[in-house]
């Protein structure tokens, strides 16, 4: 799965590739804290194959998209 960013422009980058959610999660707090963002709350929700990750900017946003399997293949 991957991991991206989407800025308050709109525009998205990837800023890590992950095996687990747990994963995910940690390349987020990883990414804030080199950025000195503190996360003061976290909320997310899924449409489709992605979890979308608002720590609290209301203008940027993570998206954790999963691989989609279909037939046993990814």
């Amino acid at each position: 799965m991957k991991v991206l960013f989407e800025n308050s422009k709109g525009q998205t980058r990837e800023i890590a590739e992950v095996k687990t959610i747990e994963q995910a999660y940690k390349e987020i707090n990883k990414f804030c804290s080199e950025r000195n963002y503190e996360i003061r709350l976290m909320r997310e929700w899924k449409k489709d194959n992605v979890t979308i990750v608002d720590v609290g900017s209301y203008t940027e946003f993570f998206h954790i998209v999963e691989d989609i399997v279909s037939n046993g293949e990814v």
